[in-house]
C-alpha cells in the first residue's frame, strides 16, 4: 500500500514538473522573441520543477528506507505528519498558486492568450491537492504498519 502511494505521489510530481517545465520553456521562447521580458514567472517555473524533483527523489529515497524506519519504536514517538515532504509540497502549491492568481489576473484583463495558461496552473493547483492528500494519507498507513509492527514486538506478559 504504501509503495503505491508513493509511486503515485511520484507521478504526480512528475505530472507537476512536467506542466511547469512546459510553461518554463514556452516563457523563454517568448524572452527570446522579445515578446516578454517576465523573469519572475521563469524563476517560479524553474523553482516549481526544482521542487517537485526534490521531492520525487526523497520520496524515492523515503521508499527505499522505510522499512528499516520501523524499527525506531513506537509510533508515539514518530511525528503525526511527515513535515519533510509536508513543507516541500507547500511551498509548491504556494509557487502553483501564485501562478493560478496572476494568470486570472491576466484573464479578467482581457488578455485571452493567457487562457490556456490559466488552465495549466489549474492543474497544477489541482494535482498539487491531490498530491499533499496523498502524503497526508500515505503518512497515516504508514504510523498505522509502524504501530502494528512494533505492538507485535512487544512480549505478551499475561501469566
Amino acid at each position: 500500500m504504501i509503495k503505491t502511494l508513493v509511486l503515485l505521489e511520484v507521478g504526480l510530481a512528475a505530472a507537476i514538473f512536467l506542466l511547469a517545465a512546459a510553461q518554463y520553456l514556452g516563457l523563454s521562447q517568448a524572452r527570446r522573441e522579445g515578446r516578454t521580458q517576465n523573469v519572475s514567472r521563469l524563476v517560479t517555473y524553474g523553482a516549481l520543477m526544482a521542487l517537485t524533483v526534490i521531492y520525487a527523489v526523497g520520496n524515492l529515497i523515503w521508499l527505499a528506507s522505510a522499512p528499516n524506519l520501523k524499527d525506531l519504536g513506537p509510533v508515539e514517538d514518530l511525528p503525526t505528519v511527515n513535515w519533510t515532504f509536508l513543507i516541500i509540497a507547500v511551498m509548491i502549491g504556494v509557487l502553483a498558486a501564485w501562478d493560478l492568481v496572476t494568470h486570472i489576473r491576466f484573464v479578467l484583463t482581457n488578455q485571452p492568450h493567457y487562457k490556456p495558461r490559466l488552465m495549466t496552473a489549474i492543474a497544477m493547483v489541482l494535482l498539487m491537492v491531490l498530491l499533499v492528500g496523498l502524503n497526508l494519507s500515505r503518512w497515516e498507513v504508514y504510523l498505522d504498519e509502524v504501530q502494528a509492527t512494533y505492538a507485535e514486538s512487544i512480549p505478551d506478559e499475561t501469566p
